[in-house]
């Protein structure tokens, strides 16, 4: 079941990504785990818009809690760290370029 779904800390999955050196800007209020988390739920639910995504978290804010993410993600950070993740993911090769196309 989703609900039993339990999110690695942020901690644990960015150690095993070494992050980028000094990189500029604002630091991520969002982990990538619990962002990779977040993706895979939608995509196995069959959101695929970022849209849809942002409207079921703001109707489901129990999972914003579950996911430990600070606050609720915008459509467009929403959409700016699922381009952040994929490209972390492929070139990873954690999981195959198709898992990502719609």
């Amino acid at each position: 079941k989703l609900d039993q779904i339990s999110v690695p800390t942020a901690k644990e999955f960015d150690e095993s990504i070494k992050p980028n050196p000094k990189k500029k800007g604002r630091p991520k209020a969002y982990s990538d785990a619990s962002m990779i988390v977040f993706f895979a739920i939608m995509t196995l639910k069959g959101f695929n818009e970022f849209r849809a995504q942002h409207r079921w978290l703001l109707a489901h804010p129990l999972w914003i809690l579950k996911l430990k993410l600070p606050k609720l993600p915008s459509r467009r950070t929403i959409s700016r760290r699922y381009k952040d993740v994929y490209s972390k993911l492929v070139s990873r090769t954690i999981m195959p370029k198709s898992a990502f196309l719609k």
